[in-house]
């Protein structure tokens, strides 16, 4: 799991500790130290709301958000 939130990247789809699922806008600076606790910010947008959360608090990655899948893919 851990290795999978060090992945995220704009436009991923996640579901948040409290159960809110948002699309990734903005992504702070990661640990340079792989050991280190992934507590850096990241920006998510639900619905017209955006809401900052610790990284370590995104329970579970969906995957891309609709928008911003390839286009041409079913």
């Amino acid at each position: 799991h851990e290795e999978r939130l060090r992945g995220l990247k704009r436009g991923d789809e996640v579901v948040t500790a409290g159960g809110i699922i948002g699309e990734i806008v903005q992504i702070g600076a990661l640990p340079t130290d792989a050991k280190a606790p992934l507590d850096d910010r990241i920006t998510i947008r639900s619905g017209e709301s955006r809401l900052v959360i610790e990284r370590s608090r995104i329970a579970r990655v969906l995957g891309e958000a609709p928008s911003a899948a390839p286009k041409g893919t079913a």
